[in-house]
């Protein structure tokens, strides 16, 4: 008996006009024929490509070059070719984008960090008392929010 289990080469989904390939394993001739064929009936010339190679930790040069050959011969424009993953750094071709997808539950570092803080919520308060219309929050510039007014509703019942 065999302890090895065969994990498939190579994975595909399309979601709209976008078409995600993920390659679990360094493609042989088979995978890379496969690849061909998926572009060229799911591939959309108005969409995007996503090729997911986190799995991989290399790639030979062959096969990095035709896979490089077979995405300039599809309908794609080359800012339209997107990698996932480091290894996307040595298989992108001039225009591709190389997208760096953090793992659940790690933090970012360094300036994507920084930026992200600029964006975290502040605390605040409108302290009008419901008098100021409808451009009272100094820091969303709608209505009062966290005293929960909505100051078009405000009617003088008796």
């Amino acid at each position: 008996m065999s302890d090895k289990i065969s994990v498939p080469a190579l994975a595909f989904h399309s979601n709209g006009r976008n078409l995600h390939i993920a390659l679990h394993r360094e493609p042989d001739k088979e995978t890379l024929k496969s690849v061909s064929g998926i572009l060229k009936t799911h591939a959309r010339a108005d969409g995007r490509l996503f090729v997911d190679v986190r799995d991989l930790n290399d790639m030979g040069s062959s096969a990095a070059s035709s896979l490089q050959t077979i995405l300039k011969e599809s309908p794609l424009p080359p800012n339209s070719i997107y990698f996932k993953g480091p290894l996307g750094f040595n298989l992108a071709s001039t225009g591709n984008r190389v997208l760096i997808v953090r793992e659940k539950g790690q933090k970012a570092a360094g300036a994507p960090a920084e930026a992200a803080s600029r964006f975290a919520k502040r605390h605040h308060k409108c302290h009008c008392g419901g008098k100021c219309g409808d451009k009272c929050c100094q820091v969303t510039g709608g209505p009062c929010c966290s005293e929960r007014h909505n100051h078009q509703d405000k009617r003088n019942v008796a």
